[in-house]
């Protein structure tokens, strides 16, 4: 019975992530609303999988299923969020200006 909590809990973490993703206002929001919500969402519903299914061999992939997520959607999420800070993308228009200045990359030319 625990493993149904456990798919319910994920199902609403992962609607939850997508409605944020349409309400959320700009680009930065939305990626750390789907990275956080649809890795717990996602976590939740392979262990409800492992758990109704035992240690068969589709219990066996939802575990490694998970800790491929726990390794790839933070690092993905990392690089969209970092891709997009390079390349300028507009931010949300209340959010506080960043005084970093951006990192210039020297030439394979350049001296000094």
């Amino acid at each position: 019975m625990i493993w149904a909590l456990l798919l319910l809990a994920g199902c609403v973490l992962i609607l939850l992530g997508n409605i944020g993703l349409f309400r959320l206002p700009d680009f930065f929001c939305r990626v750390h609303a789907l990275s956080k919500a649809m890795l717990l969402g996602c976590v939740l519903v392979l262990a409800s999988a492992w758990l109704h299914f035992g240690t068969s061999a589709i219990g066996a992939k939802a575990g490694v299923t998970m800790i491929f997520l726990f390794v790839t959607l933070p690092l993905s999420s990392h690089l969209l969020s970092h891709v997009a800070y390079r390349k300028n993308i507009r931010r949300w228009r209340h959010q506080p200006v960043d005084r970093q200045k951006p990192r210039r990359t020297r030439a394979v030319n350049d001296t000094q």
